[in-house]
């Protein structure tokens, strides 16, 4: 795929943590299913703690056309 994003692979849990949503159940460590948008300079610009897969993608590329502007979105096709 080309994307105009890079994404990440967290293999070590380390970014994880950072972000605070590294969890554990029993001995088993994993991270929470949460969003977070970065924008060019590194900022969270929007933080998503409670997802719904069902309508999660259609939220972001919402709010992402709300934050860049409806030419620079991603599209949703």
């Amino acid at each position: 795929y080309e994307l105009p994003f890079p994404l990440l692979a967290d293999v070590e849990q380390q970014v994880a943590e950072q972000y605070g949503v590294l969890t554990t159940l029993g001995s088993l460590k994993f991270a929470k299913r949460e969003t977070f948008l970065v924008n060019p300079d590194g900022v969270i610009a929007k933080h998503y703690s409670k997802v719904n897969p069902d309508e999660h993608a259609k939220q972001v590329l919402a709010d992402l056309e709300t934050l860049m502007g409806p030419s620079d979105a991603p599209d949703a096709s």
